[in-house]
């Protein structure tokens, strides 16, 4: 079993048997490192953001390093460190066709990476990871019908149009994507869950050993985060499975969500005194955060203090209260099975 994670590290867990794991191992890359997309630190402001499993130390002399896997990393001075991650999800297929399990992966900005197995199938040996793109295609120019079209999908589907022959990117972000022969002509496509929660199929118009990736077919439009315990519908960050579920000799698709679910809630006459001041709380927050964001981008020292002295105490109020409140929405996700229709004849 195979596993993607909020810092970025994929994870593999080896079978034993009877529907026993071994503990779970970093996977790594055929020079040994572990596999991590865009691990060079970046600056955002006054941030130094580093990805991946880490931790943060100060040296003797007060100085900021951040410990990641064995090596250290400097943070330049006057920037404040923080800790981010990838939201990676893994899927394993042998997408060259040459024997061997190969590695694709999604993360949160919505690209998705190749990472060739040069190794064997027991003992891989994973390159470089690199960006899969859309085949570029020729187009007429002022091809007014085709403009058309782009433009009412986007109208539905809340997609501007994107470059994809530089990397194919998922709405939303929260890329998940999974390798499958979809239409059946013995040639490996890719289908790719969204952050919006629709569901893309890139048909492989190339070779099972070269594949080359048609523009994307929207399979499942986008959800919704909003619903109802009334009004139930698939929400967003599609996480994908491909499989026959009913035997019938067509791959279905299954589809877990999130979605913020609100529900009907009577209060007390006490309990509505409470999210009264719950809600004028929540505004001061919002004024404070404001705040916050324009002192830290003059000055990180004197931002970190008004966070310690303003906001912390606030939110800490805030927590006590919602504690007492019924909460009138939460977060909830499902599956959902979509069975493939056999075609018309």
């Amino acid at each position: 079993m195979i596993s993607g994670s909020w810092p970025g590290e994929i994870f593999v867990f080896y079978g034993q048997g009877q529907g026993k794991f071994a503990p779970r191992q970093m996977l790594r890359d055929a020079q040994g490192e572990v596999i991590l997309l865009n691990r060079e630190p970046r600056q955002s402001g006054n941030y130094f953001l580093v990805v991946g499993s880490a931790k943060i130390e100060k040296t003797k002399d007060g100085k900021q390093v951040v410990l990641r896997h064995g090596k250290r990393i400097e943070v330049p001075p006057g920037k404040q460190v923080g800790l981010t991650g990838t939201a990676s999800t893994a899927h394993l297929a042998d997408w060259d066709g040459d024997g061997d399990l190969d590695l694709l992966v999604g993360e949160i900005g919505g690209s998705v990476y190749y990472l060739e197995n040069r190794g064997t199938r027991t003992q891989p040996a994973f390159a470089p990871p690199e960006k899969l793109k859309v085949a570029a295609t020729k187009q007429k120019e002022n091809d007014a019908v085709e403009k058309l079209k782009q433009s009412v999908r986007a109208l539905v589907f809340r997609t501007a149009k994107v470059d994809e022959t530089r990397g194919i990117r998922a709405p939303g972000g929260d890329a998940h994507p999974v390798a499958a022969d979809w239409d059946g002509d013995g040639r490996l496509d890719l289908l790719l869950g969204c952050g919006n929660g629709s569901v893309r199929l890139y048909r492989n118009v190339g070779t099972r050993k070269r594949p080359k990736l048609a523009a994307p077919r929207v399979l499942v439009p986008p959800g919704n985060w909003n619903c109802t315990e009334e009004n139930v519908h698939p929400g967003h960050r599609a996480k994908i499975c491909v499989v026959d579920w009913n035997g019938d000799g067509r791959l279905d698709l299954l589809l877990g969500d999130v979605v913020s679910m609100r529900r009907r809630v009577q209060l007390t006459e006490e309990q509505k005194k409470l999210k009264a001041q719950l809600d004028q709380l929540n505004k001061q927050y919002r004024t404070l955060a404001m705040e916050y964001a324009k002192l830290f981008r003059k000055d990180a020292q004197k931002a970190r203090q008004f966070q310690r002295e303003k906001l912390l105490p606030l939110l800490r109020q805030m927590a006590k209260l919602r504690r007492q409140v019924p909460q009138e929405s939460q977060l909830t996700g499902h599956v959902w099975l979509f069975v493939r229709r056999p075609l018309e004849k």
